[in-house]
């Protein structure tokens, strides 16, 4: 995994990653869904203008997908777990 840091930078990122004849590493991009992250799958994908495609649609994956997927149980993914003094067993 390797964060890009913004959505801008997605692009770069893959153009980087890709060397020559050699064969284009697997790669998923996961991208905010908001205006800028819009804008990055537009370009990657190739259907911004003038863009090229540097990977397709299919492996393009925006964080609002995952919220309109109904889900069996939506569990938290880490247990919020808190402590309290009086709880805690006193040692002797």
């Amino acid at each position: 995994m390797v964060s890009a840091e913004s959505a801008p930078s997605v692009e770069k990122l893959l153009v980087a990653s890709q060397w020559g004849d050699e064969p284009v590493p697997a790669t998923v991009v996961l991208l905010d869904s908001d205006d800028a992250g819009n804008e990055a799958k537009r370009k990657i994908t190739g259907k911004g203008r003038n863009c090229k495609q540097l990977i397709e649609e299919r492996f393009v994956l925006q964080v609002v997908e995952f919220m309109e997927t109904p889900s069996v149980a939506r569990k938290p993914l880490r247990q919020k777990t808190s402590y309290h003094l009086n709880s805690m067993p006193m040692r002797s």
